[in-house]
């Protein structure tokens, strides 16, 4: 992001500036956990209720050769509890917005202050928040129905095998598709809530607001949502062995209605909420202060000349220009000092 340094000069925000003044407002952070604790509570039921009813029903369909639960039930259950926590940790997040920004004032403003005047801004934010969970739910439900209709065709062994190849291959590159979209529209839809809390926005207002708004910013965010990205790939890799096995295809045909099996994998999702509990706090305040860069309300840092090396000190007060002139100190040898010569005019 390109900010107006002294003396006209842009400079881009760097990641470190902003990953700083990120820890400098999140102090103290217990205000923040309570704040983020209600939409962790709801993507944690929606996890509890996608381990212990949507996967066994799934697994019980994936082995019977119907793919039902797939594009009806998880996407329910998965776009559903997503949109509720989305909106929760709106109301969340602005609230830690306002509390920020009277932060980087200078002025205390407690968590109950920050929810009252940020009351309301779930329900401008609402319909936007319902056409991404639309686009998702459209997302997970495509894969579904490709997998059901190629499971019902009448074809043969060898045009079955032929079939589930380009099947894979395609929902590879669906996934790929589907990845970087994901990506392309974290990073430039990173400011819809700044944009929303701070400016009061309509939901899709605020969502063009941050379209414009994140233009030459993607690297700062993209570094933050790598970092997170890679602290939830190291706690995934942890409980991976555990929700791998309840794919077991023995486990699936011995029992495969018992929610049991599932325990690891809601494990494994409770984990991930904890850390999800942690990390979204400092992501809100990171975009709030991408934010406020971005706005102008706050300036970059002075440059740190390289070592050895800086500019010299600005001329006496009137000495060279209109006014009166103040002759500079006479040198040690004791000589007069010369006078001084007449500006150059060209």
């Amino acid at each position: 992001m390109t900010t107006p340094a002294a003396g006209g000069v842009r400079r881009r925000l760097d990641f470190s500036v902003a990953q700083r003044r990120t820890f400098e407002l999140a102090r103290p952070y217990g205000g923040l956990l309570a704040a983020a604790a209600v939409p962790t509570i709801i993507q944690l039921i929606s996890a509890v209720l996608l381990a212990f009813v949507g996967l066994p029903r799934l697994r019980v369909g994936f082995y019977a050769g119907t793919f039902s639960a797939l594009f009806v039930l998880v996407p329910a259950i998965v776009v559903g509890g997503g949109v509720l926590a989305g909106l929760a940790s709106t109301q969340a997040g602005a609230a830690i917005a306002a509390r920020a920004t009277a932060a980087a004032e200078g002025r205390h403003l407690g968590l109950r202050a920050a929810l009252a005047e940020t009351r309301g801004v779930f329900i401008r934010v609402l319909p936007a928040w319902l056409l991404l969970g639309a686009l998702q739910w459209i997302a997970y439900a495509s894969v579904g129905w490709t997998l059901e209709a190629t499971r019902r065709a009448a074809i043969s062994d060898a045009e079955a095998a032929g079939a589930f190849v380009l099947l894979l291959l395609f929902i590879v590159f669906m996934l790929l598709v589907a990845w970087v979209v994901s990506i392309v529209l974290q990073v430039r839809l990173f400011l819809f809530m700044p944009a929303a809390t701070l400016e009061r926005l309509e939901g899709f207002t605020a969502l063009k607001r941050s379209w414009q708004l994140t233009r030459g910013v993607g690297g700062p965010i993209f570094g933050a949502l790598v970092l997170v990205g890679l602290i939830g790939f190291v706690v995934g890799s942890i409980f991976a062995p555990f929700s791998l096995a309840t794919l077991n295809p023995d486990i699936a045909y011995s029992d495969p209605g018992d929610p049991s099996v599932f325990t690891p994998t809601a494990l494994a999702m409770a984990a991930g909420q904890l850390l999800t509990l942690v990390t979204s706090p400092l992501l809100w305040l990171f975009s709030i202060v991408v934010y406020r860069f971005q706005v102008g309300l706050e300036r970059l840092p002075p440059p740190a000349w390289s070592a050895g090396y800086a500019y010299p000190p600005p001329p006496p007060p009137g000495y060279g220009y209109s006014g009166d002139a103040v002759p500079p100190s006479p040198p040690p040898s004791g000589y007069p000092p010369p006078p001084p010569t007449a500006p150059r005019l060209y």
